[in-house]
């Protein structure tokens, strides 16, 4: 082979190299890859997750082994639809409006039937916020429910945003918000049941495979942040949260209580630390 050619072929290997060449990829594009495309229709509020200790945390007593044996069966579909409903009810204990139950579910009819959630009564609730900090992002972040969209497509502008600009409409301002997200999880419900899936359950199985790496969703603040962009986990921020606004009722006996089915999603994720998120949320300054 004369030099000339050899030289023609080492830059044709050159370019085949280059073109196959991968950068490493980044944090960012992880995250996108388990991430609702259209956050405006997600009803998923970008919440930011305070600074709290990370633990190892055990099982919750009230799983017994029954129940742990049922989850083994359990479809990921079948544990993030059950684990929604519920969640869909305890967000309507909040709401001024009546229930809207779910009737018909051809997709989840025998969770449906075998995890049916009596109405609970209202929650007598109150805003309880110190107004002179609601400048303070790190006063915010201890009330989820303060990261909620107004806008029913989109989600901006936040609860916080327009609070910070008249706190004398902040009571009725954050109960229209609840109200908009418990149509959004209704919707979401119904989705689920007439097609089996969501993009919102899209994201949360993404990230079912994407956690089980080392560098996504680490036990910290930053992995915290990643969980709540899943609608399982930042409902749960937004209940135990809003609990602690609230008056505690007692509310009727029901087949989904037996089982803390978001405790299951996190040990199905590996993330039983999480609970240290949802623990350090009473902490409030």
């Amino acid at each position: 082979m004369s030099q000339k050619n050899l030289l023609i072929s080492l830059c044709a290997l050159s370019v085949v190299a280059c073109g196959h060449y991968s950068p490493p990829e980044t944090f960012e594009s992880k995250m996108a890859r388990y991430q609702v495309r259209n956050t405006g229709n997600s009803g998923v509020p970008e919440i930011e997750p305070i600074q709290f200790k990370t633990t190892r945390m055990r099982a919750p007593a009230s799983v017994e082994p029954k129940t742990e044996k049922e989850d083994i069966n359990f479809s990921n579909r079948k544990l993030y639809f059950i684990t929604l409903y519920k969640q869909y009810h305890e967000l309507s204990s909040f709401s001024q409006t009546p229930v809207r139950e779910i009737k018909q579910c051809p997709s989840f009819h025998s969770a449906l039937v075998d995890h049916s959630e009596v109405e609970k009564p209202r929650v007598d609730w109150k805003v309880q916020y110190n107004t002179n900090k609601i400048q303070d992002e790190n006063y915010v972040k201890y009330y989820p429910e303060l990261y909620l969209s107004m806008d029913d497509n989109a989600p901006t502008p936040r609860v916080v945003d327009l609070i910070r600009n008249d706190t004398s409409k902040t009571q009725s301002l954050v109960q229209s918000a609840i109200e908009k997200h418990v149509d959004k999880t209704h919707a979401e419900l119904a989705e689920l049941c007439e097609y089996g899936t969501s993009d919102n359950y899209y994201a949360f199985e993404n990230l079912n495979t994407e956690i089980r790496k080392k560098d996504v969703a680490p036990a910290s603040t930053t992995g915290m942040k990643i969980l709540l962009k899943t609608t399982l986990f930042s409902n749960k921020a937004l209940i135990e949260s809003l609990k602690q606004s609230s008056t505690p009722s007692r509310s009727p006996a029901s087949a989904i209580k037996k089982v803390d089915f978001e405790a299951l999603v996190m040990n199905r994720l590996g993330v039983p630390w999480a609970k240290g998120y949802y623990q350090s949320l009473k902490e409030r300054p």
